[in-house]
């Protein structure tokens, strides 16, 4: 597979090759390890979106045919439909643990606010020490705000890759010009 500024060029050695894990085959020339579409879809992912893009599909010439290329326009469209619809439902559940995740921590931040509490005052009634009072009351406070963690990097970044996946999808499915070749 090559990339340039404007074109994917991946060769294939059948076009089921483009959906499906290739057989493997150390002698051919242009060896694919994972299906064609994974690697357009890299390909396009380390790039801008904000031009049109070209992929160029090299096949063996014999099956090239007639309306091949419309036939694999459209599998790309409704493959990149799919996985957009699967990003959607991952994001939905991310939502949802972030959510779940949340109630637990600010339970989890009040109960620590709390014990932290009684750590300070059992250090200024005298039943601790000011050292252990002082060691456990910033324990629990620490403890409250890293529960917090999981939550807000879920709402702050674990939805991120499926969006940028979303967006390269659709730019395949809309703004990519898929181009049929063959082999000499």
């Amino acid at each position: 597979m090559e990339r340039d500024t404007s074109a994917v060029t991946l060769h294939l050695g059948h076009v089921r090759d483009l959906f499906d894990e290739p057989e493997f085959d150390p002698f051919a020339p242009h060896h694919n390890f994972v299906p064609g579409i994974d690697q357009i879809i890299s390909a396009l992912s380390v790039g801008s979106l904000l031009a049109r893009s070209k992929v160029v599909i090299v096949l063996p010439r014999d099956q090239l045919v007639p309306d091949l290329d419309a036939r694999v326009r459209a599998a790309i469209a409704q493959y990149c439909r799919f996985r957009i619809r699967e990003n959607d439902r991952e994001m939905a559940s991310l939502r949802w643990d972030g959510i779940k995740s949340l109630v637990y921590s600010l339970i989890t931040l009040v109960a620590c606010w709390f014990l932290s509490f009684l750590a300070g005052q059992a250090g200024e009634t005298g039943l601790l020490s000011k050292g252990l009072s002082y060691f456990l009351s910033e324990g629990f406070l620490l403890i409250g705000w890293v529960s917090l963690w999981h939550p807000v990097e879920t709402f702050l970044y674990g939805w991120w890759p499926h969006v940028r996946q979303n967006q390269v999808l659709r730019h395949l499915a809309e703004r990519t010009d898929v181009v049929l070749g063959g082999d000499a």
